[in-house]
């Protein structure tokens, strides 16, 4: 037994359009009462997929789900009541995607029992389109963004995306509506923009049709949501350096990919999703105009910790960063060459911040 459990009448996928009746679960917290065990036996109760599928996410990948893996996992000590919330999950329950309960129980015996109810999740609350105002500030270099949804749900938030040349890259989750958020780090160009994600409370982001509730914000939609900088930025602690001159930029992509030979012949491809990005900027100065510059790069160069890049051409990550010094004696000035190795890695924690924080930081 449990409550939000309930029988949920279902379109069936036949041809004939016939419908089918099955237990659904219909919000969280979800509350199970085991029998069997008696006030000395022991209880386990899973939640496990019932079904494989791929989920969309908003970040343009693909979630892998499988059969039999384990959703959540409750072991107690007799019979009493079991509450299971969001915050106990081990994956996610997906609105639309099927489930099964499996109970063991034990006496002081040693003898055991299990037994299997299957459910499907069909949230009553969905989630819906949001919409939100933006703000490129073009002094400070920031993006000022305020999220806000018609009615939305008690707990529902949002997640909010940083657009670029790359994948979308997530500045903010759990986002109260009309509240303003900071990204410190708008993309430079026509690649930027943002994208408001509706999340909620159960964690669901598929709207009743099915399809991700989400609005995108481009830079090729208005000027509103343009960085207009021409520069190359590198931030590190609060500090920034700006490269103008006779700058040059260079990428690369490497997956981490092992190939496996067997004795039959067959070869097998094993990939890890993570891919490292490194690459370089070489920008030149000239000694009597730019010794602001000089300075800047030379605290880049002695910088421990992680910087945020931001180029030209539409990228915006963190990254590792190393700095070289070369000059170049002429007979009328003295320029000196910078060149920077890139490597990028992952963020300690969200770029994106209340706007009220980042007043006060």
């Amino acid at each position: 037994t449990g409550s939000n459990l309930s029988n949920v009448t279902v379109e069936d996928d036949s041809v004939d359009g016939t419908t089918k009746t099955v237990l659904g679960l219909t919000d969280m917290p979800l509350t199970v009462t085991v029998t069997g065990a008696g006030d000395f036996g022991y209880t386990t109760l899973a939640i496990e997929r019932a079904e494989s599928y791929f989920l969309e996410q908003p970040n343009e990948t693909y979630l892998p789900a499988h059969e039999g893996e384990t959703v959540a996992l409750v072991e107690q000590m007799g019979a009493a009541a079991i509450t299971i919330d969001n915050d106990d999950l081990i994956g996610t329950l997906d609105d639309g995607a099927a489930y099964k309960f499996v109970a063991t129980v034990s006496d002081t015996l040693g003898q055991r029992a299990t037994a299997e109810l299957p459910f499907e999740v069909h949230w009553t609350n969905q989630a819906k389109t949001p919409v939100a105002t933006i703000t490129i500030d073009n002094t400070n270099l920031i993006a000022e963004i305020t999220p806000t949804a018609t009615n939305p749900g008690t707990g529902d938030t949002c997640d909010i995306y940083r657009l670029s040349v790359d994948r979308p890259s997530l500045v903010y989750s759990g986002a109260s509506f009309s509240t303003k958020y900071v990204d410190p780090y708008p993309t430079i160009g026509e690649y930027g923009g943002y994208r408001i994600v509706y999340k909620t409370k159960n964690g669901d982001y598929t709207t009743t049709d099915g399809e991700l509730a989400f609005t995108d914000y481009k830079a090729t939609d208005s000027d509103t949501y343009k960085l207009s900088t021409m520069y190359n930025i590198i931030e590190f602690g609060g500090d920034m350096v700006q490269l103008m001159y006779d700058v040059t930029l260079s990428s690369s992509w490497e997956k981490d990919f092992q190939a496996t030979q067997y004795l039959g012949g067959a070869v097998q491809g094993d990939w890890n999703p993570a891919v490292n990005r490194t690459g370089s900027v070489t920008s030149r100065v000239v000694t009597i105009k730019d010794q602001a510059t000089i300075q800047a790069m030379r605290r880049l160069a002695d910088y421990a910790g992680i910087c945020h890049v931001r180029t030209r051409d539409g990228s915006s990550y963190p990254a590792n960063v190393d700095v070289s010094e070369n000059y170049n004696m002429g007979q009328e000035v003295i320029a000196r060459e910078f060149t920077v190795s890139i490597t990028r890695v992952d963020p300690e924690g969200f770029d994106g911040q209340t706007y009220a924080d980042w007043v006060n930081s």
